[in-house]
């Protein structure tokens, strides 16, 4: 594989940002295509942001309690987990890096996103949280596009995995997959995976800062592989696991998190389910979602 033959599809974020600037010094990245997600503000097309504003939708009530506290408690989990990520990787987010193509649209498929990736001529394409990829932008890198999904698929696929993995009591499942993208929503072969380790009450906010942390190596670990021949994708099987639409997160469903989380106190009568609320994690026919989680969404294809 030619030396500037990679290319990263992403959003902006501070999670995003570091993970490609932790990447450029690795590896060599021939162009970043970022996908603003036609919004006024690129910061709020990350992870947090879409969370915060899902959740401001589904709690927009009269204001009181759990919902106008379910809002503050969702944004302060949001704010304490971007700081804790910062004193990790000592600092705060910085800007993408220097000397390397860069490309801001509002959808890579149109055909000026196109006409920009076919001048790079990627061998790969890296997928940091995008939009559901067509067929003409896969068809682009010579090799293949490979997302970072925040999950141990084919468990959580699509949109909010973080959350779901909480919500369900399965952060057993939580971490990073490295899978080749197909017209499935999330569910090419599997690359690379890593687990990760949290601590008791994990929020879904740490469990995307702690896979942005997990993502530069393993990344490189799998290009690693690639390079050398020794890459051997595993098929999910589509009729595992679960794909979840941003529409399944309703706001008693955040309200049930909060209170398992000790976030919120549990009225009288209420009860905290344990592991499930009026969702299954499990389904034999995926359901299609048209985004995925993914600063990490990063964490989710965010398809």
């Amino acid at each position: 594989m030619k030396r500037d033959s990679i290319m990263i599809l992403t959003i902006p974020g501070p999670y995003t940002r570091w993970v490609v600037r932790e990447l450029s010094g690795r590896v060599s990245i021939a162009g970043i295509l970022i996908e603003e997600c036609g919004s006024k503000d690129p910061r709020e097309v990350s992870f947090q942001s879409r969370v915060i504003r899902r959740v401001r939708a589904l709690l927009r009530s009269p204001v009181e309690k759990p919902e106008e506290e379910a809002r503050r408690i969702f944004r302060q989990l949001k704010d304490e987990a971007l700081e804790r990520f910062s004193a990790r990787v000592g600092g705060g987010a910085k800007g993408w890096p220097e000397g390397i193509p860069r490309c801001v649209t509002g959808d890579p498929n149109d055909e000026e996103s196109l006409s920009w990736c076919r001048k790079i001529e990627p061998d790969l394409v890296l997928v940091l949280g995008a939009s559901i990829l067509k067929p003409a932008f896969l068809r682009i890198p010579s090799m293949m596009t490979m997302n970072a999904h925040p999950s141990l698929l084919p468990d959580f696929r699509g949109q909010f995995a973080e959350f779901w993995q909480v919500y369900f009591d399965r952060t057993d499942r939580s971490g990073i997959t490295i899978h080749e993208v197909d017209q499935g929503v999330d569910t090419g072969d599997i690359l690379l995976q890593r687990p990760l380790d949290l601590p008791e009450r994990t929020d879904p906010f740490e469990i995307q800062a702690r896979c942005a942390l997990l993502l530069p190596d393993a990344l490189e670990e799998t290009l690693v592989l690639i390079r050398n021949g020794k890459l051997q994708p595993r098929p999910q099987g589509r009729s595992a696991g679960r794909c979840f639409r941003a529409r399944d997160l309703k706001a008693e469903h955040v309200v049930e998190l909060l209170r398992k989380l000790g976030r919120l106190p549990v009225e009288a009568g209420a009860s905290v389910p344990e592991g499930a609320g009026t969702l299954s994690q499990s389904s034999d026919s995926p359901i299609r979602s048209s985004c995925t989680l993914k600063e990490g969404g990063i964490v989710s294809h965010e398809r």
